[in-house]
């Protein structure tokens, strides 16, 4: 049985390919005798994969999130030092912004760091403090 990502990446490479469904089972039915991608196992999911590469697709890397948006007008003092705090943290553990973001949901309640006030971005930034001193870090 495959995983999900493996099967994920199989339906994505079908679609970017602009394969048919019938190509497509055609093709899983001359390389492993299936009709469906489900029923292989991981090593065919990669012999597939590999395959469906060398026909010219090309996987896409995950994003790494975006600094939090600036609005231009009057900003609360700090904020912007604190998100400078914030990705001077995750520039020194090489995290992504989106570490951040999900930080931010737990802690704060927010979806994005943007839309978190001064009060809460430095409830994040103790949050990455404690952690690093919990982990023996020094900053």
């Amino acid at each position: 049985m495959p995983t999900s990502a493996n099967l994920a990446k199989i339906h994505i490479a079908k679609k970017e390919l602009n394969l048919t469904d019938e190509s497509y089972r055609d093709i899983l039915h001359m390389h492993f005798k299936v009709d469906s991608a489900s029923k292989l196992n991981d090593r065919q999911c990669t012999v597939f994969l590999n395959h469906l590469k060398a026909r010219g697709w090309k996987p896409k890397r995950p994003s790494k999130g975006k600094r939090p948006f600036r609005p231009n007008g009057p900003s609360p003092l700090g904020k912007e030092a604190l998100i400078g705090k914030l990705e001077a943290h995750l520039t020194e553990r090489k995290l992504h912004w989106n570490y951040a973001h999900a930080m931010a949901k737990r802690i704060c309640k927010v979806d994005r760091v943007e839309f978190c006030d001064a009060e809460q971005l430095w409830k994040l930034v103790a949050a990455f403090e404690y952690d690093s001193k919990r982990k023996g870090m020094e900053y």
